[in-house]
């Protein structure tokens, strides 16, 4: 990464020297017309990116997901990009998931990695996992492969059905179940995704290792539970993992400021339909962050004065996870000033809140970076 400086010292842009990757993306259904809004946005600046399997029909074999994949490359060419866009498929793993069609899937690559998410814990995860050991055979042909297992990591209920705080869901699944899961399969590559508390920052900071990574978002590093709460809730910002409080953030901080090389972005840009992000009687969960994904993190790295590190989190960590090498090329981000001034708008009408606009100018959020160039390597 260059940083070129001004006569006053003042950093004013940033190269990168390779492409960035998207580890955790929702490009949702294509005959929503949402697909076809979002996924360009993340084709214009990342090179790679995976899409989770919790659509309306979930990816719960090969043959969807194939055809999903398919949609998203016909997605993605409605963009601006000058460079190569190659997107990836989570899986959906369920309980009664027959191993062999896993492994058919994976070596079809129909799938890239499988996408664990506890039942009930976030959008569309009611088809999600219940007793976690009755995926035992489904880890173990995993490991055997050499697949990943991408986990939201949240424990939402007791065993006898009790729901468990929000705010405390992260560090009991990762006290509960990560462990016996990591203990279980040896081999296993896991990821554990959007970590959102000082808990998995230490957890992280003590295991982190090729076959145990972690993405976070651009909204745990930037924002805390004081600043989604502060004059009401503010519902762009409304997601799961909920934002924590202040130490949870600041540890989150701390461990990607010591360039831990087994963190990487994945922004879990989540778009809803305006409908159901701002009702006044609940709000969808997702932050939609897909039209500004890289500006964020650089602005979040820049907070806390990490800036040497963002390139590598960009684009080079974690990326052996799904069998990715660092892709060789240029991305150029200014130092300026802009706002978002327009709803994202589907073919069918839809309105979709991108993070940082408002109907009222003077309110919009300042993002302070701006990517200028993505180009592949010459």
């Amino acid at each position: 990464m260059e940083l070129h400086r001004s006569l006053m010292d003042v950093i004013i842009d940033i190269v990168f020297q390779y492409l960035a990757v998207e580890r955790h993306a929702h490009g949702r259904d294509k005959h929503t017309g949402m697909m076809d809004a979002v996924v360009p946005l993340t084709a214009s600046q990342c090179a790679v990116a995976l899409y989770m399997g919790n659509v309306e029909t979930f990816l719960t074999t090969p043959e969807l997901a194939r055809t999903y994949k398919t949609l998203l490359v016909e997605s993605a060419r409605n963009n601006n990009r000058r460079h190569q866009f190659t997107p990836l498929v989570a899986g959906y793993l369920q309980e009664k998931m027959k191993p062999e069609d896993i492994i058919r899937g994976f070596q079809a690559r129909d799938w890239d990695v499988m996408k664990g998410y506890p039942e009930g814990a976030t959008t569309n995860s009611h088809g999600g996992i219940s007793n976690w050991k009755n995926c035992w055979p489904q880890f173990g042909a995993m490991e055997e492969i050499g697949m990943a297992l991408a986990l939201h990591g949240e424990r939402n209920k007791e065993v006898d059905g009790t729901e468990i705080d929000p705010f405390d869901r992260e560090w009991r699944f990762i006290d509960d179940t990560v462990g016996e899961i990591l203990a279980a399969f040896p081999k296993l590559k896991v990821s554990l995704e959007h970590i959102s508390t000082r808990r998995a920052a230490e957890f992280m900071a003590k295991y982190g290792s090729e076959r145990l990574v972690a993405t976070v978002t651009p909204q745990h590093i930037l924002w805390n539970r004081i600043d989604w709460l502060r004059d009401g809730p503010r519902n762009e910002l409304f997601c799961y993992p909920i934002l924590k409080r202040r130490e949870d953030q600041e540890a989150i901080q701390a461990l990607l400021a010591s360039g831990n090389r087994f963190v990487g972005a994945g922004s879990d840009s989540a778009p809803h339909p305006t409908t159901a992000k701002e009702g006044q009687c609940g709000c969808a969960g997702g932050v939609m962050s897909a039209h500004a994904m890289i500006e964020l993190y650089v602005m979040a790295f820049e907070k806390i004065g990490a800036l040497e590190h963002v390139e590598n989190f960009l684009c080079v960590n974690n990326l052996h996870i799904f069998g990715k090498q660092p892709i060789p090329g240029r991305t150029v981000i200014e130092k300026c000033t802009w706002t978002v001034d327009s709803m994202i708008t589907t073919s069918t009408g839809t309105n979709v809140h991108p993070l940082g606009y408002n109907p009222n100018p003077a309110k919009r959020m300042k993002y302070t970076w701006k990517v200028m160039e993505v180009s592949e390597a010459a």
